[in-house]
């Protein structure tokens, strides 16, 4: 019997991202425990996570990764984490997101930093960088928009 065109632990990441784009917790435990028993290091299945932020979005990445340290446990100290960049316009995305940020979750901010670190090292950094320093608050300033639907909500 041919095993098929990918090996076991391809095939077992390719349902992974599947199940991430479908968002369902129970597929997820089961892929993800099935690309353990496959052999998929957690560094691969991480690095799936973290690039289907790209693909599939926040909100089911962030989800993934919640079940994902359910069956992992905490990160590990030491072990892989956020890149250093080396982009001349790095700490002004920075700044700026984390401003935007800040303003939109207002005191809830701190919390949210704190879960990000505890779901992968390098999703504070994708959250505040890529998506409020550059995408939200892009040079369109896209996050204008955002900031006084905020404030709105705010004084009502």
């Amino acid at each position: 019997m041919s095993q098929g065109p990918l090996d076991p632990a391809t095939a077992a990441l390719v349902r992974l991202a599947a199940a991430v784009a479908a968002g369902d917790v129970s597929e997820l435990q089961e892929r993800l425990a099935a690309a353990q028993g496959a052999g998929v290091s957690s560094l691969w299945i991480e690095e799936l996570l973290l690039q289907s932020m790209l693909v599939v979005g926040y909100p089911l990445a962030l989800m993934a990764f919640g079940v994902w340290r359910e069956i992992a446990g905490p990160t590990a100290t030491g072990g892989p984490a956020a890149e250093a960049l080396a982009h001349e316009d790095w700490q002004a995305w920075a700044d700026r997101g984390a401003a935007v940020c800040r303003e939109v979750y207002g005191r809830a901010y701190h919390k949210l930093l704190l879960n990000l670190r505890a779901l992968h090292p390098a999703l504070e950094d994708l959250v505040l960088v890529d998506a409020y320093g550059k995408v939200i608050n892009g040079p369109a300033n896209r996050d204008l928009a955002l900031i006084e639907r905020t404030q709105d909500k705010r004084a009502a």
